[in-house]
Order: structure tokens, then C-alpha cells, then sequence
């Protein structure tokens, strides 16, 4: 019994530290994103905000990664524990993966739209 207790509780560490961190990860790059906005006059398309991006969407896909890792764990436990014989893959989120896919959308976007945004302050 105190082997499956402690199983839990490290469990639950590891989802409430995986989500903490995040949250806490979202939050400073929303605040650099913030102070390069109002450094750079209001332009969204700079090399420092596809930055910010890029690290957004690099977060996102180790959370979805990192949450695929705990959820195999839990299930991995649950399998040798109890004789399930679920699927290591089964409960997987989507939701994470198609916001990683849409910020590496509007990555590309990013990429295009940089050298347009210079162009057109030189022109000005």
C-alpha cells in the first residue's frame, strides 16, 4: 500500500510541477512579448517576437511530449499493478499538439512577414 501511495504522490508532483510550470512559462513570454511590443513601437513582425513564438511552440510541444510521459507512466503502474492491459497511448490531448501546430503556422507566417516589415520601414 505505501509503494502505491507513493507512486501517487509523486505523480501528482509531477502533473501539478508540469502545469505550474507552464503556466508560469506562458506567463514570462507573454510578459517579454509585452515589453518588446512597447520597445518596438507596436511592430509585430520583428526578429525578437519570432523568437518569442519560437519558444512558445518549442513549450508547447515538450508540455504535450512531457504529458504523454506521465500519462504512460500512470498507465504503465495502473498495467503491472492492477492487470489492465490498457493502452500506453490511449489518453493522449490533442489540444496541445494542434496549438503547437498553429504556432508553427504562424511561425512560418513570421518568417515571411519579417523581411516585408523591414521594407516597408526603409520606405517610409
Amino acid at each position: 500500500m505505501d509503494e502505491h501511495r507513493s507512486f501517487w504522490k509523486s505523480q501528482y508532483i509531477l502533473n501539478i510541477l508540469l502545469y505550474a510550470g507552464s503556466i508560469i512559462g506562458f506567463m514570462i513570454i507573454g510578459l517579454f512579448f509585452v515589453e518588446y511590443q512597447f520597445k518596438q513601437q507596436q511592430k509585430l513582425f520583428t526578429k525578437e517576437i519570432k523568437l518569442l513564438v519560437a519558444g512558445l511552440c518549442f513549450g508547447t510541444y515538450l508540455i504535450f511530449f512531457l504529458n504523454i510521459i506521465l500519462y504512460g507512466r500512470m498507465i504503465s503502474f495502473l498495467n503491472s499493478e492492477f492487470y489492465l492491459g490498457e493502452s500506453l497511448v490511449g489518453g493522449i490531448e490533442n489540444g496541445l499538439l494542434l496549438l503547437g501546430l498553429t504556432l508553427t503556422f504562424l511561425l512560418v507566417f513570421l518568417e515571411r512577414a519579417i523581411p516585408i516589415q523591414r521594407e516597408q520601414d526603409l520606405t517610409v
